[in-house]
């Protein structure tokens, strides 16, 4: 079964392992990586002369643009499709809370202790990462399960985990673009298990991103964590009002 270059992935049949049929939501997959390998890498720059200028390009390029507003608007209002397509479903709930209780609960006393080696404050770094869910929605509701309708369930995970990896190339070490390609793909098979963000988001990602960040540097006080409140409501006022107002005909 293929599809169009010039159309939208149409869903993927039902064990389906290995596909070739990647559509226009597959290529802008591929240009979203480029994009915010970009962005990462730019803010990084700014940042290094100017924090707060750095900052402000993460939360309105990283967090907005790239990571919540163009998967939404391509899925939702765009290709017309329900929420479960970034990710956003109750589908095996519960098979998703057991991996983020195992998963992240079973990862925090690795967080207490890095925090503890890098004099820092555990409680609001893993706070601060907690509210950055647009990177899960990015990495696994967009681009995996994009690259699962035109590539089939066994590329999807090594794929999504290859451009978490691939964006974070110059702005951090090599070892540790490695080391979040790794624990990309452990994450991207969990979430095949379930298609549910909530098996990575908030208490995975909150824990296991609290230590990703740690090892590259980046650490996240109070005030940082109070900063990213604003922009994690607005990500949730944005996929409301793109859910509310889609277009209800279904093209054919």
């Amino acid at each position: 079964m293929s599809t169009s270059l010039t159309a939208w992935t149409e869903p993927l049949p039902a064990r389906t392992w290995v596909a070739w049929r990647p559509g226009r939501d597959t290529w802008l997959a591929l240009v979203s990586v480029v994009a915010m390998w970009a962005s990462y890498y730019g803010q990084g720059v700014v940042g290094e002369s100017n924090s707060l200028a750095g900052f402000a390009m993460f939360i309105v390029l990283i967090m907005i643009v790239l990571g919540t507003l163009v998967p939404v608007v391509v899925v939702i209002r765009l290709m017309r499709r329900p929420l479960a397509d970034i990710g956003l479903t109750l589908r095996r709930w519960w098979l998703a809370l057991v991996i983020s209780l195992i998963v992240g609960g079973g990862s925090i006393p690795a967080l207490w202790s890095a925090a503890g080696e890098a004099g820092l404050d555990p409680l609001p770094h893993m706070v601060a990462n907690m509210l950055m869910v647009w990177e899960p929605m990015f990495v696994y509701g967009w681009l995996q399960l994009r690259f699962r309708d035109a590539f089939g369930e066994l590329p999807a995970p090594i794929l999504a985990a290859l451009g978490f990896g691939a964006y974070h190339l110059g702005s951090v070490d090599l070892p540790t673009v490695l080391f979040f390609t790794a624990f990309g793909l452990v994450f991207a098979i969990a979430f095949a298990l379930t298609r549910n963000l909530l098996s990575l988001a908030p208490l995975t990602w909150a824990v296991t991103s609290g230590i990703g960040t740690i090892s590259a540097g980046v650490t996240f006080g109070w005030s940082e964590a109070a900063i990213l409140v604003v922009p994690a409501l607005l990500q949730v006022v944005i996929v409301v009002i793109a859910w509310r107002t889609r277009p209800r005909a279904v093209p054919g």
